[in-house]
């Protein structure tokens, strides 16, 4: 896996297309995902860019974009959201089972080993809805 260069948590990074990846969920609780990614891209009453009917399957959402060191796949796009919990609450209640999502199973990889090697709070601005995050 290369190095992690910037993470970036924004409305305009384009996720069309993205699905579930990985073999298993990520174990984490909200409050982590906060301290890592700052807050949710899409929080309830949103239902994340790909839910416009309304229907609520998904309450809680990152969209990320990690810039890496490797030439040939610069950018790994990540969205990071709770599914079918109809209720917000429901993920920010201790450890929950958060569905990532992507272009590949790079996506996933890429956020389970920023994870790992975040020993220390990131700092970012609530106020701006995309947030520069710098990594190790």
């Amino acid at each position: 896996m290369n190095n992690i260069i910037n993470v970036r948590n924004s409305q305009s990074i384009n996720t069309s297309g993205t699905s579930l990846v990985g073999d298993t969920y990520l174990k984490a609780t909200y409050d982590e995902l906060v301290q890592a990614f700052g807050e949710p891209t899409y929080s309830d009453p949103y239902a994340g860019p790909g839910e416009y009917d309304g229907d609520g399957k998904v309450t809680t959402e990152w969209n990320l974009e990690f810039e890496t060191t490797d030439n040939e796949n610069p950018y790994i796009i990540v969205t990071i959201y709770d599914w079918k919990t109809y209720d917000p609450q429901v993920c920010k209640e201790g450890l929950y089972d958060w569905h990532v999502g992507g272009f590949s199973y790079d996506a996933f990889d890429t956020v389970k080993a920023y994870l790992k090697n975040s020993h220390h709070p990131i700092q970012y601005n609530k106020s701006e809805v995309s947030q520069e995050l710098s990594t190790l």
